[in-house]
Formats: structure tokens, sequence, C-alpha cells
């Protein structure tokens, strides 16, 4: 196989291994697709990086840089979720994995260690055996409902307003000259 197509079939396993976690799991459990665009553009341009640079040791460096940089650009731009960040991890890591494997012609290796990649995440995603609650900040106005003795009444007003089942409710600010709290609401989501 000439070397130009050998690394046409590469760039295509590695967006095609990106394409099907962001799109099967990553956007199947999430309402906004803000991220798919940064997801599969940052794994194709990554995975180009380690290609073009030809040294397996530096494109891990390359890749580990990148997401530091990433990571100090979170505390300056609109902030990623626990869940977000994670899955941009994931998708950086798999451009440096890819390129490992695909450079040395491992296709068995590869295989294996995606299905696992995409089995793990299929499995927390779906959650099966586990059971999460989503949360959300609210600001409330009933200031007299945050006392610890109507902790029922509180979260009863915030089902009614919400529409959500609501299991646990934590206060995260109280500002006494505006009469309002932040609270953040723990909730099921439903089947």
């Amino acid at each position: 196989m000439s070397n130009e197509l050998l690394f046409l079939v590469n760039v295509l396993i590695n967006f095609l291994e990106a394409f099907l976690i962001v799109r099967v799991l990553y956007c199947s459990q999430k309402q906004s697709r803000k991220f798919v665009f940064t997801f599969l553009t940052m794994n194709s341009l990554l995975f180009l990086i380690f290609y073009f640079s030809g040294n397996i040791a530096i494109s891990f460096g390359v890749g580990f840089g990148l997401f530091a940089i990433f990571r100090v650009l979170r505390f300056r731009t609109d902030p990623l979720s626990v869940r977000d960040m994670s899955y941009l991890f994931i998708i950086l890591a798999l451009a440096m994995v890819d390129y490992a494997l695909l450079d040395n012609q491992q296709y068995l290796m590869l295989l294996i260690a995606y299905a696992f990649v995409f089995g793990m995440l299929l499995l927390l995603e779906k959650g099966w055996g586990f059971k999460y609650d989503e949360t959300k900040s609210v600001r409330y106005e009933k200031i007299d409902l945050i006392k610890p003795e109507n902790r029922e009444l509180l979260i009863h007003d915030l089902e009614e307003r919400t529409g959500l089942k609501i299991s646990n409710v934590e206060i995260e600010e109280i500002d006494f000259l505006q009469d309002t709290a932040d609270l953040k609401i723990f909730y099921k989501l439903s089947e």
C-alpha cells in the first residue's frame, strides 16, 4: 500500500472512531450539540499533528501540552461541564492512541482498544447499574423556605415550579439584601 493511501486510511479510521463516539454516545445523551465541531476538529487536527511530527514521544508531549492549554482556556471562557471536559479528554487521547497504533500497523490492538473505550462509554452513558442525578442552579426568592425546618415545603415548591422530581437541594449562596438564595437542585431524569 502506498504511503498516501495508508495515510488516507489512517486518517479515516481515526475520524470514524471519533465520529462514532461523538455521534452515538455524546449526542444521544446531550441536548446541546455545541461541542461536536470542537471534538471532531480537535481530534482530527491532533491526529495530523502527531502523524506529521513522526515521533511518538514528542507527539504525546505535544498532545498533553495542548490539553493543558485547553484546560487553562477553560477558566477564561464559558465553563465546560465535567462530562464535556471528559469527552474532550477522550477525543484528544483517542487521537494519540490511534496514531501510536496505526503508525505501527497494529490494527487488531486498535480495534480492541477502541471496543473497550466505546463499551465503557456506552455502559456509563446508558447508566446501566448506576443512578444519576441531574443538577440545575436556580435563584430562589422565597427566602423563608430555605430554613432547615421548611425543607419539605421548599422541595415541594420547587417541584411545582420546575415540574421536576427533586431528590435534593443545596443552598449555595444567600443574599439577604435581595432576599434571594442561589440553590442547586438535584433531580432524576424521567425515563
